[in-house]
């Protein structure tokens, strides 16, 4: 048993505006009633919020969570964790980078910064199917049954949270070619414009991911577990070819992968690049599981 945590039969918690239970993984928002929005967390990060909040807003380390959510079994600790901690925000409707109720310690761990209280057993009593249909007699009223029922069905699961993609500043690839780095900041910025457009997604800015800059790759791991990024688009300058070139490369960091890669030799023309990125990335991610 980690410290902090107490096995003394089940519990519910108050965490700010939510109630939670960790012995089922529900979470709704507290004084909501039968009809308050209600989800389900799966097993592990609903393990994962209940220590959050036996620590009373204390740091817990990434190796204490380790521990508690993979005893014994080796996993990719950075992409494990993220993808655990990002289903706690979306239920708390939290962000990474705005928390207001989990928030990342680089490098160390999380802590809760809401209060949090054990309270009375009692919970707001869940929706029942049995008692939305009753009385219903018409055909129009089971088809507000039928609708009802879906809708207990969504509420049941956490809500999906857009696709987050960090974008490099791409004139760190050319330290050493000022015109060429002047133009491709340019790149990046018209990029960062042209994507934050599309639904779906979040984008982090090339001024947000400067610290993470690495040549000739980024720092994946930390994007990953500190900014929670999904994907990242570098861009690599190679200039000893047999002529100066730019390869840009989106990278799935869930393993590594490249679903987009292009090369763009010079001479270039720096809007038909940026246009020429922009959609091959936009139709990379369209064709990517959601």
């Amino acid at each position: 048993m980690l410290a902090g945590m107490r096995d003394d039969g089940p519990r519910r918690w108050r965490i700010g505006e939510f109630e939670f239970r960790p012995e089922t993984g529900e979470l709704c928002r507290a004084g909501a009633g039968a009809g308050g929005d209600r989800v389900r967390l799966p097993p592990q990060p609903s393990q994962l919020l209940d220590l959050l909040a036996a620590r009373g807003g204390q740091l817990v380390t990434r190796e204490e969570i380790r521990d508690l959510l993979w005893p014994e079994t080796h996993v990719d600790l950075d992409q494990s964790l993220s993808f655990c901690v990002r289903q706690v925000r979306a239920a708390l409707g939290d962000s990474a980078s705005e928390p207001t109720y989990v928030e990342t310690l680089p490098r160390r761990g999380y802590r809760l910064l809401r209060e949090a209280t054990q309270v009375g057993e009692r919970m707001a009593e869940p929706v029942r199917p049995a008692a939305l249909v009753r009385g219903l007699r018409s055909g129009l009223a089971a088809a507000v049954a039928v609708a009802a029922l879906l809708g207990l069905w969504w509420l049941s699961g956490v809500s999906p949270r857009p696709t987050r993609l960090a974008i490099m500043p791409f004139e760190l690839a050319a330290p050493d070619e000022p015109p060429v780095a002047a133009a491709l900041a340019g790149v990046s910025e018209s990029l960062l414009v042209e994507l934050a457009r599309r639904e779906g997604f979040e984008i982090v800015g090339p001024r947000s991911t400067a610290a993470y800059s690495a040549l000739p790759f980024p720092d994946l791991p930390r994007l990953a577990s500190e900014l929670e990024v999904d994907y990242v688009l570098n861009a690599r300058f190679l200039p000893n070819e047999p002529r100066p070139q730019l390869i840009v490369e989106l990278i799935r960091l869930s393993d590594g992968s490249h679903p987009w890669v292009e090369r763009f030799p010079a001479p270039w023309r720096w809007p038909g690049v940026a246009a020429a990125v922009g959609s091959g990335v936009a139709a990379a991610l369209d064709d990517e599981p959601r």
